[in-house]
């Protein structure tokens, strides 16, 4: 899942309301410029590492517990 949708967090996307108001909802920490992050199409947003410990356990969303299949992600491009 990772190759599909990982990817960095920039200035920009650490600057926005949205990162600042919104931590990993797995860790509780920001996301910080340079931080792999996961984005998922219910659009929550992930520490990569968090997500895919999560993902090993449940094949949901943490916090709105919208299916997650890789399958979905397939033809995205990176």
């Amino acid at each position: 899942l990772k190759a599909k949708i990982g990817k960095v967090v920039t200035e920009e996307e650490a600057a926005s309301q949205d990162f600042i108001e919104n931590p990993c909802p797995i860790c509780w920490c920001q996301l910080e410029v340079g931080n792999e992050y996961l984005k998922m199409k219910c659009k929550h947003h992930y520490h990569a590492a968090c997500l895919e410990e999560w993902l090993k356990k449940k094949s949901s969303c943490p916090m709105c517990n919208a299916e997650i299949k890789v399958s979905d992600y397939e033809n995205l491009q990176t």
